[in-house]
């Protein structure tokens, strides 16, 4: 049993030495965001940033918890799929067919409530959506 839980830890302890690449923030600009470009409302902003910026932007906020492997594999691994689905800080890059298609991904994919995904909110609560704010994004992504 000693040897076990030892094998464990050293397990354990060993698998830190392999992080997956993270997202600087400090690389992060406006330049290129759905935001500036779109010229959204600030209250709008505040439900997009909590909800979808974490893993749908160059503008993850990683929590303590993230920093830890096996997690850090799992939440980059996400971010990383997330992204190559839809990355807000790339809007600029996208054509005009490509925008509309993503917004009606992101449309589609907060009715069937299938974002955020419910993995994320277990650990991010406040990224839960309310009724109301699933009507005011569908609503402004309708509109553009």
């Amino acid at each position: 049993m000693k040897r076990a839980l030892l094998f464990i830890f050293v397990l354990f302890v060993v698998i830190q030495f392999f992080r997956p690449e993270m997202i600087s923030n400090d690389a992060y600009s406006t330049e290129n965001d759905f935001i500036r470009i779109e010229s959204v409302p600030n209250d709008f902003a505040v439900i997009l940033e909590k909800a979808c910026y974490d893993c749908h932007s160059d503008k993850p906020r990683y929590p303590w918890y993230s920093y830890i492997a096996p997690f850090s594999w799992s939440i980059q691994g996400h971010i990383n799929n997330a992204r190559e689905h839809l990355n807000f800080t790339d809007w600029k890059f996208y054509s005009v067919s490509e925008k509309k298609e993503l917004l009606q991904d992101c449309i589609d994919e907060i009715k069937e409530d299938a974002m955020p995904l419910k993995s994320y909110l277990v650990f991010h609560p406040k990224a839960r959506l309310t009724s109301g704010e699933k009507k005011k994004i569908i609503s402004y992504f309708k509109s553009l």
